[in-house]
């Protein structure tokens, strides 16, 4: 079994025991978030799958790849979920007087308000993203070539098969990061998925 399906495992197990004695973990079983039918924002009613129906929140977490520990999170409720402000926050929260961070992100947090909120603290990003979305930033179609420049700074794009490409988006100077390293330091970003205990 690998690590991923370990966690998931351990998760599920947890919660079932949570669940047959959430008085021990809530100070108000009936109302706190375990089951609420009372919140609109997090409640979903049964629906067939489900007999008691069920809340729900979205985690974003921010991990420190070096020190291989979270440093920070946002908890949202489900209905409400928004990844960009969630990154955002964390990214207004960090407070490294010593460094320059580097936001590494995955699909789903690149935004042009990502990006100044980055640039804002002096920070870097380097954020995937999909040839859909690259097209609805850029607002044209994208250029053939694997790397160009448009005012977000940097764009780079990676063959990874026959017709299907990475996009990176980033604020790294050329003159200090290549296209070789670049690719590694988003490699970096799996290293999250390889956390062992």
């Amino acid at each position: 079994m690998n690590f991923a399906n370990q966690v998931k495992n351990t998760l599920l197990q947890d919660i079932a025991n949570m669940a047959n004695v959430s008085w021990f973990f809530s100070k108000h079983p009936e109302t706190d978030f375990t089951r609420n039918p009372q919140d609109p924002e997090t409640y979903f009613p049964p629906d067939g799958k489900t007999t008691n129906g069920y809340n729900q929140v979205h985690l974003v977490a921010l991990f420190d790849l070096l020190s291989r520990r979270f440093t920070d999170c946002t908890v949202q409720p489900i209905r409400k979920k928004n990844e960009f402000l969630a990154l955002t926050q964390m990214i207004d929260r960090c407070d490294l007087p010593d460094a320059i961070p580097i936001f590494i992100a995955d699909r789903g947090f690149h935004s042009f308000n990502v990006f100044a909120h980055a640039i804002e603290h002096n920070a870097y990003f380097l954020i995937r993203a999909k040839d859909v979305n690259m097209r609805r930033l850029l607002g044209q179609d994208i250029p053939e070539e694997n790397c160009f420049d448009v005012w977000i700074d940097r764009i780079l794009r990676f063959k990874i098969s026959d017709d299907i490409y990475e996009n990176i988006i980033t604020n790294l100077p050329d003159a200090s990061f290549s296209t070789a390293e670049i690719k590694s330091l988003y490699g970096l970003r799996w290293g999250i998925m390889r956390i062992s205990t």
